[in-house]
């Protein structure tokens, strides 16, 4: 009867409960808004996602890159500058993301902030012509 009702009003399993990855193809608005939902970071207009992955389950694990439209390098550096230095494990989870961390030499900026609940890692990366914003946020 449960499965019935679930099935009839569309309660599917959510992605969030599994472990799953995005590109650039398909990272979508969703992941976007879950992003600044749960890390409280604004992403700028016009940012595009481009690498998404997400480990779950009770503690769930993110890590993202977002490319950031010129304009908006200014308004990213000062909302990264503006979050409170905190310590964490530095390497947290990295061996589970092949894309993590970036290489040191592209990096602008980097901080480790504890927002809306979670350990975030930022990292304002110059690759070429594209500014990126690599982010990995986590609970514990």
């Amino acid at each position: 009867m449960l499965a019935a009702c679930l099935a009839a009003a569309g309660c599917g399993q959510h992605r969030d409960y599994t472990e799953y990855a995005l590109d650039e193809n398909t990272f979508d608005s969703e992941a976007m808004a879950k992003i600044e939902q749960e890390t409280g970071f604004v992403l700028p207009d016009g940012a595009k996602g481009l690498a998404f992955y997400h480990i779950p389950p009770v503690d769930p694990v993110v890590f993202a890159i977002v490319q950031i439209p010129g304009n908006a390098e200014e308004s990213v550096t000062d909302q990264i500058r503006a979050l409170q230095e905190t310590e964490f494990p530095g390497d947290f989870a990295y061996d589970r993301c092949d894309r993590w961390p970036p290489a040191p030499e592209h990096i602008l900026l980097t901080k480790r902030a504890f927002s809306n609940g979670y350990h975030i890692e930022l990292h304002l990366v110059k690759e070429g012509e594209q500014l990126l914003l690599y982010i990995q946020y986590f609970t514990m």
